[in-house]
């Protein structure tokens, strides 16, 4: 069966998504949000700085005002509402995979977001994909 590039990676994220939200659950159920995000985020500068220097990696200044808004734009979603959001899901769930499933309905929303503001068009094969995975979390939850 042929599969386009990006569906590979996708594939590949999707199964190590799988398996850091199995260590999320036991880490949101030992640790409190503030001590996993901190020693996370120096994990996390430690091993990308030790990238930059053992590839003598060049890093291109961002010199864009629109693209830096854009990035502190992100980490703010991220590590202020996303990551605690899903850390104290984990955390009050007896089934991490329930947790995952309403977590996972981002996509569904990015679906709806890219046909609203970027208008791109669905045809009849994505709407039944839409209303099959919205039956499966009803079913789920």
């Amino acid at each position: 069966i042929y599969m386009e590039l990006w569906m590979k990676y996708a594939l590949v994220a999707a199964v190590f998504i799988a398996i850091r939200d199995v260590f999320s659950s036991k880490i949101a159920r030992k640790y409190n949000y503030i001590d996993y995000i901190v020693h996370a985020n120096i994990l996390v500068f430690l091993g990308t700085m030790a990238y930059v220097i053992f590839t003598k990696k060049k890093i291109k200044i961002i010199d864009n005002y629109s693209d830096l808004f854009t990035i502190v734009l992100r980490l703010f979603i991220v590590y202020l509402i996303v990551e605690p959001c899903i850390y104290n899901s984990f955390k009050n769930t007896s089934n991490p995979s329930k947790a995952s499933t309403v977590i996972n309905l981002n996509m569904f929303i990015l679906f709806l977001i890219t046909i609203i503001f970027l208008n791109k068009k669905i045809n009849f094969k994505q709407f039944l994909g839409i209303v099959l995975i919205l039956g499966g979390f009803f079913c789920i939850r």
